[in-house]
């Protein structure tokens, strides 16, 4: 998972780097000619790779060029202030440019209580040291500003303060942009990327059936390898088992795309007491129930 996710982000940023620099609060050059990615490999200098590094020309502002430095953490680090500092400095030989440094902090799990953006030390009167760099916590981040903003940070938007209730028609209006501003191919990437990214917060079963309806453009390689790997053994089943499962499963995606449209993603607790109900008429009628209830405990109580 690591790696697929490293590999999508990296995308990401490769595909529309301008689009990160502004959300990582840099200045943003007028023209994507004067933005390059760099060579992120350090270890001609000292054995060490930051994630990516991005030259940038001409910024708004009046700055001169300088490199922007950007970082992706999903786990809690005790030393992430003075790697990033390490990063920061050992860049700044590399390319002998001045390099900002931001971290994009993908859930709350990340937020180690030592990281603060800042590496502050006065030893005497004479020696001090004060780096500080941006540190953004992506589920703080409001979803009008991903939706609003360039399409490169657009799969971030599932993991923002999204509201429990919103994030089905916020996948949908992701879909819409993706599929009207992107060549399809690029498209399919970048809903691979959002897939992975929120299968950080949400469950995968969850994840799955939110992107079933989202998930149009089917040609993407990584697409194939993430969701399809399990589909021949989930046809033979199918065959196996009989058409009345197939229906019920079909009733029960339906069941959770509703429900999360009202009520929020569904817990762990629901998710299982779904999966038990294997009748496809019990099943349509929690569907009419649904229109009625106020909670997702409230629709089995009904």
């Amino acid at each position: 998972m690591a790696k697929e996710f490293d590999a999508a982000s990296k995308h990401l940023i490769e595909t529309r780097p301008r689009d990160w620099l502004a959300l990582a609060g840099f200045p943003v050059p007028e023209s994507d000619a004067d933005v390059h990615i760099v060579d992120a490999d350090l270890s001609n200098v000292i054995s060490v790779s930051a994630d990516k590094l991005i030259r940038v020309d001409n910024p708004a502002g009046g700055f001169g060029p300088y490199v922007a430095h950007i970082e992706f953490q999903s786990s809690a680090d005790a030393k992430l202030d003075h790697r990033v500092l390490h990063y920061n400095i050992v860049s700044r030989r590399r390319h002998e440019l001045p390099v900002w440094s931001a971290v994009f902090l993908l859930r709350p799990e990340a937020a180690h209580s030592n990281t603060i953006g800042r590496v502050s030390e006065r030893l005497d009167a004479v020696s001090s040291l004060d780096f500080s760099y941006h540190l953004v916590r992506v589920w703080e981040l409001s979803p009008e500003t991903i939706l609003s903003g360039g399409i490169g940070v657009l799969p971030l938007a599932p993991i923002t303060a999204v509201k429990p209730a919103d994030l089905a028609p916020l996948i949908e209006k992701a879909r819409e942009r993706i599929k009207s501003e992107l060549p399809q191919q690029l498209g399919s990437d970048f809903l691979v990327a959002m897939r992975l990214l929120m299968g950080l917060r949400y469950e995968d079963r969850l994840t799955e059936i939110l992107m079933q309806s989202v998930f149009e453009m089917r040609d993407s390689v990584e697409w194939q390898k993430i969701f399809r790997s399990g589909e021949a053994e989930g046809r033979a089943k199918g065959k196996a088992e009989g058409r009345a499962e197939g229906k019920a499963e079909g009733e029960r995606a339906l069941l959770i795309r509703l429900g999360t449209a009202r009520f929020g993603p569904p817990s762990d607790a629901v998710l299982k007491r779904l999966e038990s109900i294997t009748d496809d008429a019990e099943l349509q009628n929690l569907g009419v129930r649904i229109l009625t209830a106020q909670s997702w405990d409230s629709l089995f109580d009904a």
